[in-house]
């Protein structure tokens, strides 16, 4: 089975209410004893082949020490955080923006790439309407087929 390794340490964060964890979040590269809160934290399916291997592309991507990745699939618990159950966050992308606003479908996936600067030029489709309820609905569409896709992947890695 593949699984995506970073360089970023393991943590659980804690917010209000509740903590997620585990995360993976750059260690702080200051010596101050307060952190400042991840750019963006993501929240992704884990236990999803397709989507490990597009979150280690991401993860392998400049300015992703900048970001806390959360597999949901290790979430214990039926919260991820407050205002994001279990459940929710594994039937579609989410990212928490450093405001605390979470946001999911094409819309969390423009505000990653926006996070990354090799990606950042897709984010410009946020400027259009149209393309942003475009791509929500490819998005939708992959939901629907991704459990199948899931099973075509997991068998080629078993055949590896």
């Amino acid at each position: 089975m593949h699984t995506s390794q970073s360089n970023q340490p393991e943590m659980a964060v804690d917010y209000p209410g509740g903590s997620v964890g585990p995360v993976e979040c750059a260690a702080s590269s200051d010596s101050q004893a307060d952190v400042s809160p991840a750019d963006l934290t993501v929240f992704y399916d884990g236990a999803c082949p397709l989507c490990r291997r597009e979150i280690a592309l991401y993860q392998n991507s400049t300015g992703a020490r900048k970001i806390c990745w959360t597999d949901v699939s290790r979430v214990q618990g039926d919260l991820v955080m407050p205002g994001l159950s279990k459940d929710q966050a594994l039937a579609r992308f989410h990212v928490m923006q450093r405001n605390g606003t979470i946001v999911s479908g094409a819309e969390a996936f423009v505000t990653l790439w926006n996070n990354l600067p090799k990606f950042r030029f897709l984010a410009a489709v946020r400027n259009s309407k149209s393309i942003m309820r475009c791509l929500e609905r490819a998005y939708i569409f992959f939901l629907h087929v991704r459990p199948t896709m899931q099973r075509i992947v997991d068998c080629l890695d078993k055949k590896k």
